[in-house]
């Protein structure tokens, strides 16, 4: 019994070690291909199959035919390796590692902080396929593509940076590339300071013919003085270039003169001094009929008398104490049987101060637009109906030749509205389809943001132009502007209204 526990405690370790060859041997043992088919492209094979290929043994995974086993034998695809043929080193040909390379961004190239940075690169491998690709800068992955196209999108960050591509084929192997890019942080360029003045004047209070000297001290910490010119009742009076900045002013109009000084430096900025008043006495002061709180463009001489008394009120007559305005609507020619016959010669003209027509609309050109004025169907300037006068004597009829006729008749002014709900972001075109083109919105705003002053004024001459032509006297601008609650205005302009709700 000692024996036989002895001889088999002997006898197990041979065991183990001849165990052990023979799996090494199988493990590394070549099958012989003689009786194994080749390969063809033509020929249909079921699943289980075998057939070589550059001494290479495949075994189908199902019915297959066409499918290169080569390049088609990887997970879950229609071929799986067994063995190598006998004859070629006993063992299995050694995978190739796969390819990469870099088609974007070029190495050295730069970028800013927070730019999209595209990142691309080209992935192949001879004896197989592409797995996956794997992104990362400086050793952190941020991205990772399964297959072609092989792209993915970094945020910038400040610095020297290495994006680096890492591609691994079907059996594991694996090929890197790098690119060295530079970062850098955005440069804010100082915001200009605005320039400063005052103003000092030799006497505040004079008699009527006398002179005032009006000395403005200016300077600007971060550039150059350009001009300083001198105000006077909210008009421009005198320009200087050059130091020293003075004005004498001939008090010639009795009464409180506001005068101030405003200097502007080299960048355009401006900055104001303090109003101060110099009373003139020895005259008949004489008002200029502007509305307290009425905005004066400078250096402009608005005729106020001519609209407004000598309180600044607007003159409506002796029959009118108060303003009474009426809407006339552009949609009404008198032969739409659901809004009924309403036309010019059907408004109570004699209870009224005003008529305000409504609508027109801006144009794809940004220009005010009342469609084809030569169109004899347009209802603003080409048709006519009976027993609506319109002098003919004007040049024009529609809506606007009834409006100049009549309003003369009974002194009621006139003005045109322009937007509304339906045409703040668009305009209907001779057909009556809503043409959305922005309207208001892209007239008055560029696409960043920021205001489109050529757009505004190209529009202003054409409202003025309008104006005169077809004898108004005056325009609403109906511009329904965005409030800052989401989905404020009319559904149709949200693609323009949107993104300028906080502008």
């Amino acid at each position: 019994m000692k024996k036989g526990r002895l001889m088999g405690k002997k006898h197990f370790p041979l065991t183990l070690v001849a165990a052990s060859c023979l799996v090494a041997f199988q493990a590394n043992a070549a099958l012989d291909c003689t009786n194994i088919d080749i390969w063809q492209a033509d020929v249909a094979y079921s699943g289980g199959a075998q057939v070589q290929k550059d001494s290479v043994v495949y075994k189908a995974s199902w019915w297959t035919q066409g499918n290169d086993p080569v390049s088609h034998s990887g997970p879950y695809q229609e071929w799986s390796k067994v063995d190598v043929c006998s004859g070629d080193g006993g063992g299995e040909t050694p995978n190739t590692a796969p390819s990469v390379t870099f088609s974007a961004p070029a190495s050295g190239s730069e970028f800013m902080v927070g730019d999209a940075v595209a990142v691309s690169v080209n992935a192949s491998d001879t004896d197989g396929t592409i797995a996956k690709v794997e992104f990362s800068v400086n050793g952190q992955k941020f991205a990772e593509a399964g297959s072609a196209p092989y792209q993915a999108v970094w945020t910038a960050v400040e610095g020297q940076q290495r994006i680096t591509a890492t591609a691994y084929d079907n059996d594991g192997a694996k090929a890197e590339a790098s690119v060295s890019i530079i970062v850098k942080a955005e440069v804010v360029e100082p915001e200009n300071q605005l320039p400063t003045v005052s103003l000092t004047l030799s006497a505040s209070s004079v008699e009527m013919g006398s002179t005032v000297l009006l000395a403005a001290d200016a300077a600007d910490t971060d550039g150059t003085i350009a001009k300083v010119d001198f105000f006077v009742n909210g008009r421009l009076a005198a320009t200087r270039a050059t130091a020293p900045y003075t004005f004498e002013l001939l008090a010639e109009s009795a009464g409180n003169n506001t005068v101030f000084a405003r200097a502007t430096d080299n960048d355009g900025a401006t900055g104001d001094s303090k109003k101060q008043v110099i009373n003139v006495t020895g005259g008949e002061v004489v008002s200029d009929c502007r509305p307290e709180g009425l905005y004066q463009t400078e250096g402009v001489n608005v005729p106020y008398c001519s609209v407004y008394d000598q309180e600044g009120r607007e003159m409506l007559g002796e029959d009118h104490q108060r303003r009474v305005i009426g809407y006339f609507t552009s949609w009404r020619t008198g032969d739409n049987p659901a809004t009924g016959k309403f036309l010019a010669n059907d408004i109570p003209w004699d209870k009224l101060t005003h008529i305000n027509y409504a609508f027109v609309s801006i144009g794809s050109d940004g220009r005010v637009n009342i469609g084809d004025i030569n169109d004899p169907e347009n209802v603003a300037v080409g048709q006519s109906w009976p027993g609506v006068d319109i002098d003919p004597a004007l040049g024009f009829k529609g809506h606007f030749g009834a409006l100049a006729t009549y309003k003369k008749r009974y002194g009621v002014k006139t003005l045109f509205a322009i937007g509304g709900w339906a045409e703040t972001g668009g305009h209907f075109d001779e057909n009556g389809d809503r043409v959305a083109d922005g309207g208001f919105y892209t007239m008055t705003t560029n696409a960043d943001g920021s205001i489109y002053h050529a757009g505004i004024e190209r529009f202003a001459d054409s409202a003025v132009e309008l104006m005169r032509k077809y004898q108004f006297d005056g325009i609403d601008i109906d511009y329904e502007y965005p409030t800052s609650m989401a989905g404020a205005g009319n559904p149709l302009d949200k693609e323009f209204s949107e993104s300028r709700r906080h502008i």
